[in-house]
């Protein structure tokens, strides 16, 4: 649902790089939720997942790669 490829990183030593993988999709859609609760903070678990996948648009990849959608950047309000 959130890309993680090629996430620019910082390691423990302050080396800059990029990094791929659900470890960092999953601090990005945190993220995301976090923002929507912020603005929402009664808000279900049911309709904050709701809110998430209004967000989502078609996937760029395979259809069953992705069930569904596709958030760009989980930043963008």
């Amino acid at each position: 649902m959130l890309p993680a490829e090629n996430v620019p990183v910082v390691d423990f030593r302050g080396a800059k790089g990029k990094a791929s993988g659900s470890s960092f999709a999953v601090p990005r859609l945190a993220a995301l939720a976090t923002r929507i609760l912020t603005k929402q903070p009664t808000l279900t678990t049911a309709q904050l997942k709701a809110r998430i996948f209004e967000r989502a648009t078609q996937s760029p990849y395979e259809k069953n790669v992705v069930t569904v959608g596709w958030i760009p950047d989980p930043m963008r309000d």
